[in-house]
């Protein structure tokens, strides 16, 4: 049998991804920028992420999450503690998280840039899960794209789909066909 909060605990590894990348990182590391190759540095993409991660977990249970009202913390993109701190936040929050919260119906709400008003949608905290897996995965894809111009490797699926990475162990095992 599947375990019914295993989307919450896909957020809690991605979110100890990027407290095991700050390990790794300096503070300089943390906020080097290479123009006009990118003008922002790991600080800024992660805090974004952190930022999004803070509007669910904060908005949910009100059960309208919008993603347009982010504290932006500025602190958050040039301190890697800051970061760290803010990453074991959201982990105790989404720990919180429990089976019977995930089909929770909410509204989002996200400006598309079409019309400069609010858009609502319908949805559930098992979704939004899922596109926070998707915006994070995305950005650290970024970062990792980041870390290789620095001479950095990060770990092992940093950065990867879950989709991609599980298609990429299936097939590893899989015998090259003949045509």
């Amino acid at each position: 049998m599947s375990d019914p909060l295993a989307i919450r605990n896909d957020q809690i590894a991605l979110l100890q991804q990027a407290l095991r990348l700050l390990n790794q990182l300096t503070p300089e590391q943390f906020t080097y920028t290479s123009s006009p190759l990118y003008r922002s540095g790991i600080g800024p993409h992660l805090r974004h992420c952190i930022d999004h991660y803070q509007s669910f977990c904060t908005s949910c249970s009100t059960g309208i999450i919008n993603y347009d009202h982010r504290e932006r913390c500025g602190d958050l993109e040039t301190n890697p503690d800051t970061a760290a701190s803010a990453i074991f936040k959201l982990i105790e929050k989404l720990e919180k998280l429990e089976a019977s919260d995930l089909d929770q119906k909410v509204k989002t709400c996200m400006d598309c840039g079409t019309t400069g008003k609010e858009n609502y949608s319908h949805s559930s905290v098992r979704r939004e899960l899922q596109f926070l897996t998707s915006h994070t995965v995305h950005h650290y894809a970024l970062i990792a794209m980041i870390l290789h111009h620095q001479g950095i490797s990060p770990e092992k699926g940093f950065g990867v789909a879950p989709s991609t990475l599980k298609y990429r162990n299936e097939t590893s095992t899989c015998a090259p066909s003949a045509g």
